[in-house]
């Protein structure tokens, strides 16, 4: 996401720091990175690509992705976490919200799931 917000200077500040989802039309001249073959092809290759692996290999893979993120988060300029973007699937607002969203909220989500705790 970081990428994508580097990638097209924007046309205007965001008009708010909500995050909502979007169409591509909706979203019109904001920086995004399409999903190739929608979510659910997504969700496909993620399986297979760790269908081998152990918990401890997965955990081990999501702890060193959350501290990349983590870092590369932290290292990342103020006005560029004020840039408005699309996530490839479609969440639309200002960088920092839409990590928020997506790398926080939507990962507490998924967490949920596994353990039992609240619904989403």
């Amino acid at each position: 996401m970081l990428d994508v917000a580097r990638s097209t200077p924007p046309a205007s500040p965001p008009q708010s720091a909500e995050v909502r989802r979007t169409s591509p039309e909706e979203a019109a001249g904001i920086p995004t990175r399409p999903m190739q073959g929608g979510i659910d092809d997504y969700n496909a290759r993620q399986v297979e690509k760790r269908a081998g692996a152990t918990v401890a290999e997965l955990l081990a893979e999501f702890e060193t992705n959350r501290a990349a993120t983590i870092a590369a988060v932290e290292s990342a300029d103020e006005a560029l976490l004020r840039t408005p973007i699309r996530s490839a699937g479609g969440v639309t607002g200002p960088l920092s919200a839409v990590i928020n969203a997506i790398a926080v909220a939507h990962v507490v989500g998924h967490v949920n799931d596994i353990v039992g705790g609240p619904a989403r």
